[in-house]
């Protein structure tokens, strides 16, 4: 496979979305750090995410959906965990949130719990990639497991031209600021940090 590099300004998203679709991976910009993303309810297509990023298969993946409703067919939300949600999505918060039964996110990207860690991205492409495919999308950091995420999608590229389809360049290319999300778990009513990023959460939203 050759990896296509497009600009952000004049991408055909028609021809990026029938890649997600057919199964392939693309790198796109997020509103937090370039993702490496594939459709997450292909299971062919999440193990090539967890193949091109060496990653351990026992690691959940990170999933990104349109908005609040479509996460609610997903996860299951308390009263807690919504007030979070509708405060700071979209944005660069992810929610680890107990599992729906007959969910269609593939197996491979979940955990063994029953949980899994949706966001909702406050970037228009991406959101017109969600749009547009219709299904949730894998959202997890365009970097080998373990090592550094470069600050340029040229660093991410030689990484994985030879798993990639298409990598999207951001106007922001250059001066891109790889800040991650903020994880917060909230399977429980003892909502726990478990990876400060870019959004501080107010204490009196994490205390019971």
């Amino acid at each position: 496979m050759t990896l296509e590099l497009l600009l952000e300004k004049d991408a055909d998203l028609d021809l990026v979305v029938r890649a997600i679709l057919a199964g392939e991976l693309v790198i796109a910009p997020t509103d937090t750090i370039y993702a490496l993303t594939a459709n997450a309810t292909d299971d062919d297509a999440v193990a090539k995410v967890y193949f091109a990023k060496k990653r351990s298969g026992d690691l959940p993946l990170p999933i990104l959906v349109r908005d609040i409703e479509h996460a609610e067919q997903l996860a299951v939300f308390s009263a807690k965990a919504r007030q979070l949600a509708e405060k700071f999505w979209p944005g660069a918060l992810t929610l680890i949130l107990p599992i729906r039964p007959k969910t269609p996110i593939s197996k491979i990207a979940l955990h063994s719990e029953g949980s899994i860690a949706l966001r909702v991205p406050n970037h228009k492409l991406f959101q017109q990639l969600l749009h547009k495919t219709q299904v949730p999308l894998v959202g997890t950091s365009a970097n080998i497991s373990g090592s550094a995420t470069s600050d340029t999608l040229f660093g991410m590229i030689s990484e994985f031209e030879q798993q990639v389809h298409y990598a999207i360049a951001s106007k922001q290319d250059g001066a891109f600021n790889p800040i991650p999300s903020t994880i917060v778990d909230c399977r429980s009513d003892d909502f726990k940090i478990v990876r400060q990023g870019s959004v501080t959460i107010p204490t009196d939203l994490i205390e019971s």
